[in-house]
């Protein structure tokens, strides 16, 4: 189950980083992580902890709530 809330995470931040018109390396830059985190974290591979998500969504300017919702949403 967490690999599937993971990879739903993932989806849902590549969705708003490319609504964005932004790369990896421009979500990256703004985390101030390599574009291969970026990527991990789009793969699902590696989320990372709930810091690391609160990041994420104010890069992104959405709610972290939205974020984490997508992440669970279809497993309900």
């Amino acid at each position: 189950m967490q690999k599937i809330v993971a990879e739903l995470l993932g989806r849902k931040i590549r969705e708003e980083r490319v609504k964005r018109g932004w790369t990896q390396k421009d979500l990256a830059d703004r985390l101030y992580v390599d574009a291969s985190d970026v990527s991990r974290m789009e793969n699902g591979k590696n989320i990372g902890n709930l810091e690391k998500l609160v990041l994420v969504a104010n890069s992104l300017n959405i709610d972290l709530l939205e974020l984490i919702a997508a992440g669970v949403k279809t497993l309900y």
